[in-house]
């Protein structure tokens, strides 16, 4: 066995790539037999044949990089492989060399061919990076052996960081900070600023009052454990400014500067030289222990704490002050021949309303010094930059927000900066991301793709971006969380033709695709190990169970049963999406300026088995199913197919995973079902079983889109009445939703008011008798969402809306009557009132009107009123016996006033269409 050919196959395309060539970005799931790499790579050129992976892969690498070969033994697990250590004649060589390899110290090439693998590279660095690359292709394997091909990739940021505080972090769960390292590994991040604050081992400075303390041992296995995994450690110490971890000093009261109003905010006077002595033993600590390139004096905010409070620091001129505190702080650094790294805030005018000397401070600055400039905003204020265009410039953003580190990660590599970090502020709770129950998919999902954006900055907003980021974090990090497919494991559709009642393809609250889209998103499917048999048909028409999603349903719903035909399974993976929020809402709730998440329970597949016993697996909401239009999509629920639909919306379709409780019982049948979801329906599009003894019969109903009318379940359609009301100020259309068998029996037409025919016409809807919902004391509900004039005038201060319900065998329960202001900014607007209106001719009359009195002048609240869009009337029935009619008649600005009321018109045909 020879590897010259490999070794050549290098030289020639490191030889054709240029550090400034025009590489298209590869970012599909799978094209042209290339696989999902992360972050993705510079060149891949796929090549003729595969290489079959032996039981035991001999790896040979230089000294000190044995690393790489446990790497490749952990993702060769998984085909019961194993990677070892091999001499002259192995399988797989990393070799060091300058000769064919890009022009970069962390530059690597790949090649795979079928006798062997060679990974080449200037540096030990570049070498680890390609096994990276490596180990993602034998992660992405669908079978023991890899494609062949060719790779030569290289990093647009030499310097690709991660800002960690782990001052509260107890010393025993070093563990989850190891697991959390090595995962930035694998994503090729190689800086972290690490915080340690009053954590750190300090033996100069008494922190008698502190928690937590971590041992020199302890601080050096952290050290050792990255220099493995060729991630530089930045220590930081907020040396003024946010000096939290010297308030566990004992004399403290004696140093601080004034009273913060966070313990945040908390500084120490300037003048303070016990204050002075102490930060300049901790960074003296922290230099000796660490012996860093760079040392981060934080000095941020500095504008936030009681600066100038004692009678010395007022008499002196603020610029006087700070410049000799940060000159001070500077040189303790460069003493020891380390680089001062500093936040750019506090070095620019009016970054608050009393700081107007940041300008003059920033002469203060040691040329060489390297400036942190951070911004969390989607659009960042490049104006802010050119003042430190002659200093060297690193970038900080939030990896919650990929649009702001994108922006800023190219603004930074714009004016020549060579280092971009991120933090995790608001989406993890302790920045471990190791913790399952203390993330959020926004941490998760931006991690990895700000990963991606640091080590090839592309234009591809984060939302095109085709894999899905939490997904791939999970794989990293906790997989033994997901059920992933196992060699020779074979996958049967289960057929839903029977049981789907809903055509999402036309619904404004569901991705709309054409043919085009609809083709790939099966080409995809096809080529996915799962087998789904998502039901089509032309026009881009797609079918789905669907299930109820109203606002204000609260009650499990009894669900959709689907035979199993009594098979055995060991899993489950459900082709899944969800109704976009009904008003447009983001459904993150906002606690005290930070994001907190809903974790609700959103449905629930029951198991029902042969012997009669049943199992409950949850899905929840956020967590393993998402609404379509978000970016970063589940925990437990992977998102292979990801676009843009004909209304310019973002989508994606999930797969969830479920395990069975008992592969070794016999399944009769399935039942998915969910709970309030403030409006959003979950869809089920295809389920496929792993696991099942043998192929699934044909559905006993075959499916037919001509059947869709009269759906068998329970689930919440909605169908568009072909009306509308016509305003003086403009008035949109009428949707009704609700029970679907009470939907497909009632009847609306457009009358003349019975009551008073001057006053124009109603919507009159007629519910016939029947069990709509199979139980004897439950008829259902509808619920019609009316639009409401564009624009109230100011003058008005209530919305007038009549109407009457004839219900002679007293089958009405409640009405809910809502006024839904939409808006970007998540917030509703919900006042109701209902009264009974007795008449003669009516067994049982309500007559009821929705008004906003002069409770309401407040001109935020009027403002708010007059932005009003929706009016929602939503009519709970217990079994109906006999006919009820509903008529909606005139909405206004008072009971009295019509010159307002709407003409209801027909529009087109007389029937509803699902």
């Amino acid at each position: 066995m020879t590897f010259l050919r490999l070794f050549a196959a290098v030289a020639a395309l490191s030889a054709a790539l240029a550090l400034d060539a025009e590489i298209m970005p590869f970012r599909n799931l799978k094209k042209n037999g290339q696989p999902v790499l992360i972050p993705s790579v510079r060149s891949y050129r796929v090549e003729a044949g595969v290489f079959a992976l032996p039981q035991r892969l001999t790896v040979t690498v230089p000294a000190g990089e044995e690393l790489i070969i446990e790497q490749l033994n952990g993702e060769l697990r998984r085909f019961g492989a194993t990677a070892e250590a091999g001499t002259a004649g192995a399988v797989c060589r990393f070799v060091l060399t300058q000769d064919g390899v890009p022009a970069h110290d962390q530059g690597y090439a790949l090649c795979i061919r079928p006798e062997g693998i060679a990974v080449a590279a200037r540096t030990a660095a570049g070498l680890f990076y390609g096994a990276q690359t490596l180990c993602n292709i034998i992660r992405n394997a669908e079978a023991p052996e890899l494609g062949c091909c060719t790779v030569a990739d290289y990093p647009d940021f030499d310097r690709r960081g991660y800002f960690f505080t782990i001052r509260k972090l107890p010393p025993e769960k070093l563990p989850l900070l190891k697991k959390t390292l090595d995962m930035m590994a694998k994503l090729k991040i190689n800086w972290i600023m690490l915080e340690l604050a009053e954590a750190f081992p300090y033996k100069d400075n008494p922190l008698t009052l502190r928690k937590n303390a971590f041992t020199e041992a302890q601080v050096r296995d952290i050290m050792e454990f990255c220099r493995k995994r060729h991630i530089e450690i930045t220590p930081t110490l907020q040396v003024w400014s946010h000096a939290a971890w010297m308030t566990f000093h004992p004399d403290w009261d004696k140093m601080k500067e004034g009273i913060p109003k966070r313990h945040w905010y908390s500084q120490p006077c300037p003048y303070n030289n016990q204050a002075r002595e102490l930060t300049a033993k901790a960074v003296a600590e922290h230099i000796d222990l660490f012996k860093p390139k760079t040392f981060l004096l934080m000095m941020d905010e500095m504008f936030f704490g009681p600066f100038q409070s004692c009678p010395k620091c007022r008499a002196t001129d603020p610029v006087k002050l700070f410049s000799e505190v940060v000159r001070d702080y500077e040189s303790q650094v460069i003493r020891r021949g380390v680089e001062p790294m500093v936040c750019h805030d506090s070095f620019v005018n009016n970054r608050a309303h009393k700081w107007t000397f940041g300008d003059q401070l920033r002469s203060a600055l040691d040329p060489e010094t390297l400036v942190l400039w951070w911004n969390y905003r989607d659009k960042l204020p490049e104006h802010e930059l050119i003042p430190f265009r002659n200093f060297k410039l690193a970038g900080h953003a939030l990896h919650g927000k990929p649009h702001n580190l994108q922006i800023m990660a190219q603004l930074i590599k714009k004016y020549g900066g060579k280092a971009c970090t991120f933090a995790y502020w608001y989406y993890s709770k302790d920045g471990m991301l190791a913790q399952l129950e203390r993330e959020t998919p926004d941490g998760y999902g931006g991690f990895v793709i700000g990963a991606d954006y640091l080590w090839r900055l592309t234009d591809t907003p984060h939302q095109e971006i085709d894999y899905d980021g939490t997904w791939q974090m999970m794989r990293l990090i906790h997989p033994e969380a997901l059920a992933s497919a196992k060699p020779g494991e074979t996958a049967y559709a289960l057929p839903l033709g029977g049981v789907v009642n809903a055509e999402l393809s036309n619904s404004k609250r569901f991705p709309r695709l054409d043919d085009r889209a609809a083709g790939e998103l099966k080409k995809l499917l096809a080529a996915l190990p799962e087998r789904f048999e998502l039901l089509t048909s032309p026009g881009g028409r797609y079918y789905a169970v669907l299930l109820n999603g109203g606002k204000h349903e609260t009650a499990w719903r009894n669900g959709v049963r689907i035979d199993f035909q009594k098979r055995k399974a060991k899993r489950l993976s459900l082709l899944l999406t969800t109704s976009r929020p009904p008003t447009g809402m983001d459904y993150f709730a906002r606690s005290r300026g930070r994001r907190t998440y809903n974790y609700d329970p959103a449905a629930k597949l029951k198991w029902e088995y042969a012997d009669g016993s049943e199992e409950v697996g949850m899905l929840k909401f956020r967590w393993d199913l998402t609404d379509w239009n978000r970016q970063f999509g589940g925990f437990n629920c992977r998102f292979p197919f990801r676009g843009v639909d004909l209304d310019r919306n973002y989508y994606s379709f999930g797969i969830c995973d479920l395990e069975n409780p008992h592969p070794e019982k016999t399944v009769r049948s399935l039942v998915f079902s969910t709970a309030k979801l403030n409006g959003i329906a979950p869809a089920l599009l295809a389920v496929s079983a792993w696991g099942t003894d043998k192929p699934f019969a044909p559905a006993k109903r075959p499916f037919a889109p001509d059947d869709r009318r009269t759906p068998p379940g329970v689930s919440n359609l909605e169908m568009r009445l072909h009306t509308a009301a016509d305003f003086e100020h403009g008035m949109g259309n009428v949707t009704l939703s609700g029970t679907p068998q009470l939907l497909a029996s009632l009847r609306h037409e457009i009358v003349a008011d019975p009551d008073s025919p001057t006053r124009g016409k109603v919507l009159k809807i007629t519910i016939p008798p029947g069990k709509y919902r199979g139980k004897a004391d439950d008829g259902g509900y509808i619920r019609l969402n009316i639009d409401v004039p564009n624009r109230l005038a100011e003058k008005d201060r209530s919305i007038f809306a009549d109407y009457r319900v004839d219900d002679p065998g007293n089958a009405l329960d409640h009405v809910n009557d809502y006024l839904i202001h939409e808006n970007p900014d998540p917030k509703q607007l919900k006042f109701w009132s209902l009264r009974n209106w007795p008449a003669e001719g009516w067994s049982r009359r309500i007559h009821a009107f929705w008004q906003l009195t002069t409770v309401f002048k407040d001109k935020y609240i009027h403002k708010k009123l007059a932005a009003a869009n929706l009016r929602r009337l939503s009519f709970f029935f217990n079994r109906i016996d006999k006919p009820v009619e509903i008529r909606i008649g005139a909405i206004g600005s008072s009971p009295d006033e019509f010159s307002t009321a709407p003409l209801w018109k027909e529009h087109g045909e007389a029937e509803p269409r699902w």
